[in-house]
């Protein structure tokens, strides 16, 4: 089964638009044209999705530089247990490894996609929604990575605004 999700497609709080000049380079290494390029791709970088967990609405990021979908702590612990295990470990883009915590969630809904019983990855995400809190847009409940989009073959259409996941409907389809 196939099912389409609207996606809203935003500009990161700290980034706004710009245009360059970039030159052109031969393979000598000289310079002999400049390109002008606008920075469309960072002034609406950024993918967001809505989905449902555990009968609260909330909002996610689509990450596709993430490996691992995670969730932001401070949203799941007002739901669900934490567990914190030292064997957990993930790294970010900044060079720095993160402790991961593991959390189950009773269900997490993303348009027709329904799974329950999810265990999912949890971090504290205060850093980046402290960001969004101060550019006046509303805290994210965490970071669908590409886990997530690998395992329901996602195709992610920026032009008409749009997630598309592939999953079977006998064990993850979900009546509105």
């Amino acid at each position: 089964m196939d099912c389409k999700i609207p996606i809203h497609v935003f500009a990161p709080p700290s980034m706004e638009a710009s245009s360059a000049e970039l030159p052109i380079i031969d393979k000598e290494g000289s310079a002999v044209d400049t390109l002008m390029e606008t920075s469309t791709v960072f002034a609406e970088g950024l993918v967001e999705v809505e989905v449902e967990i555990e009968g609260r609405k909330a909002c996610m990021l689509i990450d596709t530089g993430a490996s691992r979908t995670v969730f932001n702590y401070h949203f799941v612990k007002t739901f669900a247990e934490v567990h914190a295990l030292d064997s957990i470990k993930t790294m970010g883009a900044a060079d720095a490894s993160i402790h991961a915590m593991l959390a189950q969630l009773k269900t997490f809904k993303m348009g027709d996609l329904c799974i329950s019983n999810y265990l999912v990855a949890v971090i504290d995400l205060s850093h980046i929604n402290q960001a969004f809190v101060e550019a006046g847009k509303d805290p994210i409940a965490g970071l669908i990575g590409l886990d997530f989009l690998h395992q329901f073959k996602a195709c992610i259409d920026l032009k008409n605004k749009y997630l598309r996941l592939s999953f079977s409907k006998k064990t993850y389809y979900c009546s509105k």
